[in-house]
């Protein structure tokens, strides 16, 4: 039996798709399938309703505003399902995998699951030893959005949420899935890890482009956001990992930054 819109009333699932703009016309929806939801949030849209947004199991919602966290955070309100997965507009979903994890999830007690993504080679990007067990607080900077399964209500019980001045589109662009990570830690929730693959993405990330100095200047406030007092530690070491492309001054700035 389904819901007053089609949708199977026993829905596991939802596939969470941020895009922005021009972006929904990267989008590829996987083909439907029972106990799965697909919820869209688009931001700023400059065009009519792609033809896909009349399936029954998508939910399109259009928003004004501009922010990768925002549109997190938008979704995680507007989810119905207890498992949402939070996706980027330029992935492919390895629903299989995903589905037994988000099943693992519902039992885990966990608030979160964090697997991996592979390359459009199909090489994985973490080595399959760092995703078992638990996430712990030096696990964070390693996790991104698509390899992350949220429990909804666990999620909403801690009161956590996506800090908006963290991301694309944000103050500082980048270091908002691991604040993410390091705020249900501090808020008393858990983090399970597996080593299944849940999706294809191109490699190349905001943190590739640390020379640029907006992205090494959100790195480091990201550090000192997430870590508090640890950071004092820990910029240093990234400054000094990261020496050779900053260059000493930057390395220094790296190092004082007051976000």
């Amino acid at each position: 039996m389904g819901d007053e819109n089609g949708m199977p009333s026993a829905a596991l699932l939802t596939l969470a798709i941020s895009t922005l703009g021009a972006g929904i016309a990267r989008v590829v929806l996987p083909e439907p399938r029972r106990g799965l939801e697909i919820l869209v949030v688009w931001q700023q849209p400059d065009r009519p309703d792609p033809l896909w947004a009349s399936r029954r199991d998508v939910r399109l919602v259009r928003s004004p505003e501009k922010g990768l966290s925002r549109s997190r955070n938008l979704a995680i309100d507007l989810v119905r399902t207890p498992v949402a997965w939070m996706f980027d507009d330029d992935a492919v979903a390895h629903l299989d995998e995903a589905w037994a994890l988000a099943q693992r999830l519902c039992c885990s007690g966990h608030a979160a699951f964090v697997g991996r993504f592979a390359d459009l080679d199909g090489v994985p990007t973490r080595p399959a030893h760092k995703r078992k067990g638990q996430i712990g607080v030096l696990d964070a900077p390693s996790v991104a959005s698509i390899e992350m399964l949220l429990e909804v209500d666990r999620v909403r019980a801690l009161g956590v949420r996506f800090d908006e001045d963290f991301g694309l589109g944000a103050r500082w662009t980048m270091g908002e899935e691991m604040i993410f990570v390091l705020d249900v830690l501090r808020a008393g929730g858990t983090v399970g890890a597996d080593p299944a693959i849940l999706a294809t993405h191109p490699t190349e990330t905001t943190g590739d482009h640390f020379a640029q100095e907006k992205v090494w200047m959100a790195s480091s406030a990201a550090l000192a956001r997430g870590y508090g007092v640890k950071a004092v530690v820990l910029r240093p070491a990234m400054a000094w990992r990261k020496r050779h492309v900053l260059g000493w001054k930057n390395a220094w700035r790296y190092i004082m930054l007051r976000p």
